[in-house]
């Protein structure tokens, strides 16, 4: 069981829980959560420690999105294992390392 303070967004509850349930020796191949627990860097991690998080992609509120102009995040490719991003026009471009 995990609890945090009702203030803690549920993103922050993520890690943890996989670390708790790591620890006691039922790491999930896949963990299911709705759209308030992931980000980008959580579902990397996870994968990178063997754990496929299944989780619904929350939709784009974006200006541009809303406004049906320019692009939004819809428009660009990203491949997560190269690390590269692929705009509309079909070029790509490396994102930074950490």
């Amino acid at each position: 069981m995990f609890t945090t303070d009702a203030t803690v967004p549920d993103v922050k509850a993520t890690e943890p829980v996989q670390r708790r349930l790591a620890e006691h020796g039922v790491k999930p191949g896949e963990h299911y959560l709705d759209s308030g627990h992931p980000s980008a860097d959580l579902i990397t991690a996870a994968l990178k420690r063997g754990t496929r998080m299944v989780t619904p992609v929350l939709l784009d509120h974006s200006a541009q999105a809303k406004a049906a102009t320019g692009f939004d995040k819809n428009a660009f490719a990203i491949d997560w294992k190269t690390r590269q991003v692929r705009c509309p026009a079909g070029r790509a471009a490396r994102t930074g390392t950490r």
